[in-house]
């Protein structure tokens, strides 16, 4: 399966980053951040979000432009994270996968000593080859193993398959995009 390393290497990243400390910033950009993930998290806690809320089946075959045949969901408590994979028809080695993961505050243990806003910057810290996208969420870029996007307190990815491919970073995007409008929706809702 093309993706089948994608949930391993998310987690992993998800797991050392619970484990290690924000590292320090300088005083007046950490006091501002702080500021804005403070506000953030607040509007984060509301409520424990399903991944398949972000982008549903029916959008998940609209967006793939196939039928999905199955729905893998997982969850990590420890890091807070819910992930939701679509199996699109074909034999296993020519299914598409379109897989969305949310971490988010209200599902993480109370111990857990770092916000979703700290896994994505501990996670962005360790790709030198992101690329930015502009207009989904507060922050978003692609690196492996997809679309990461940090927007009101929650972290969410989209995967697709290999992120080199044109076709593939479109699809991520335009599937990121559904995913935090569908976010927005769940949250003033």
């Amino acid at each position: 399966m093309k993706n089948s390393l994608f949930l391993p290497i998310v987690l992993s990243v998800l797991f050392l980053s619970s484990c290690s400390p924000k590292e320090a910033q300088d005083n007046t950009s950490q006091e501002s951040s702080a500021e804005k993930i403070e506000l953030s998290t607040k509007k984060a806690t509301k409520k424990i979000i399903e991944a398949e809320e972000l982008i549903s089946k029916e959008e998940a075959e609209t967006l793939t432009g196939l039928k999905i045949v199955d729905i893998e969901k997982k969850e990590e408590e420890r890091v807070g994270s819910k992930i939701c994979g679509y199996l699109t028809e074909g034999d296993v080695m020519d299914r598409t996968l379109l897989q969305v993961a949310i971490v988010q505050q209200a599902f993480m243990p109370k111990e857990q000593p770092n916000r979703p806003e700290d896994i994505f910057r501990t996670t962005l810290e360790n790709f030198d080859d992101k690329v930015v996208v502009e207009n989904i969420g507060d922050e978003a870029y692609i690196f492996t193993p997809g679309l990461h996007i940090l927007s009101d307190g929650y972290y969410t990815t989209v995967s697709a398959g290999n992120i080199d491919k044109p076709e593939v970073q479109e699809l991520i995007k335009k599937a990121g995009k559904l995913a935090i409008e569908n976010l927005n929706k769940i949250n003033k809702g």
